[in-house]
């Protein structure tokens, strides 16, 4: 996180009706405003001054930080999945390799020397190690980009905390109640949504780590 959205998160936690969110955004530079954390604060933010339901900003603040994640989350995929068939690969090019040596030892009844069963074993070996050449960078790649995506998440989730962490209880609006429907509280419907969570672990994407 960068220092204008730390600037902006403790200017919101002073005094959220009084922070300048668009000015933020305006004010952040090219870097800021291609920034996506900043777009998900400055929406979260404006939301919440317009004084719309807490619980629906939460629910789109939640979404809005998945959709930021899902482009990263492709190429990781495919990462993957090149990290796992590599070996794969290459251990089809051993058997392959050693069911050559054995046929030409076959063909001699046993009586093949060196050189006629070098070639499937070299070919064996060959395969082996161009598998494991492609694979070992890719695991490792793909898990520093899992360790990364977790970090942006976490991130995330700590600006979003921060955030919803210092709306009053006066800002949140219900939808009106029927003339003839009984007395509530306001205590309890707060206390729901001020305990709403605004965490996405549940993303069985990032929910599965690297190892």
């Amino acid at each position: 996180m960068n220092k204008s959205l730390q600037r902006l998160i403790a200017q919101w936690q002073q005094s959220p009706s009084d922070t300048p969110v668009q000015a933020a955004r305006s004010n952040a530079g090219l870097f800021g405003r291609t920034n996506p954390l900043m777009h998900l604060l400055v929406g979260t933010m404006s939301a919440c001054q317009s004084g719309n339901n807490l619980a629906a900003v939460r629910e789109t603040a939640v979404r809005d930080a998945q959709n930021a994640l899902e482009p990263f989350e492709a190429p990781l995929k495919i990462i993957e999945v090149i990290a796992a068939l590599a070996p794969l690969l290459g251990l089809l090019g051993t058997v392959m390799g050693m069911m050559e040596a054995f046929s030409a030892m076959a063909a001699t009844e046993g009586r093949a020397n060196a050189s006629q069963l070098s070639g499937g074993i070299y070919e064996a070996l060959a395969t082996t190690a161009a598998g494991l050449v492609v694979a070992i960078p890719f695991a490792a790649l793909a898990a520093w980009i899992e360790f990364r995506l977790r970090r942006i998440h976490k991130t995330i989730n700590s600006a979003l905390v921060s955030v919803f962490n210092v709306i009053p209880a006066e800002e949140v609006t219900t939808a009106p109640e029927p003339a003839n429907a009984e007395p509530k509280t306001t205590e309890a419907p707060f206390k729901e949504q001020a305990h709403a969570s605004t965490d996405f672990d549940s993303n069985p994407r990032l929910a599965h780590a690297a190892g």
